[in-house]
């Protein structure tokens, strides 16, 4: 990935996360510096895929290398610009993420995020669940 892009990717990124200014009530950045999305792009656990159209980024989800023992995989930072919602960019993306948990014998797609209603919503939609009805902690789908 050349820099320009880079930057246009965590540029993106950010923009996609700032509407949870209205949840923390302070500005947000998911990522607080360029340094700290480069590190976190070259964290070789890290998987990311995006969808660019006409040279923008547009969506995108970053997943981990799932560790030997655990029957899920992880993913998190699924972002959609704000413009591009509702289009089935992010249902396309965590069907992207339960094939490759499938390609690795996993048993389901595990996600942390910010306990925002309509995000809560949206993941039930697809399946996902609190784990042992915690509402407090991460939401599984198994398959």
């Amino acid at each position: 990935m050349s820099d320009e892009d880079a930057l246009a990717l965590c540029q993106a990124i950010n923009g996609a996360f700032s509407e949870y200014e209205d949840f923390t009530g302070e500005p947000y950045l998911r990522f607080e510096s360029h340094e700290r999305f480069i590190q976190t792009l070259s964290d070789n656990n890290n998987h990311f895929l995006v969808v660019k159209r006409e040279g923008r980024f547009i969506a995108g989800v970053c997943y981990r290398t799932p560790s030997i023992t655990s029957d899920t995989l992880y993913f998190g930072m699924l972002w959609v610009a704000p413009e591009e919602r509702s289009q089935g960019h992010a249902r396309y993306l965590i069907g992207l993420i339960e094939e490759e948990a499938k390609q690795q014998h996993k048993k389901g797609l595990l996600i942390k995020l910010f306990k925002i209603p309509k995000l809560i919503e949206y993941y039930q939609a697809l399946g996902f669940d609190f784990i042992d009805g915690n509402t407090a902690g991460s939401m599984v789908k198994y398959f």
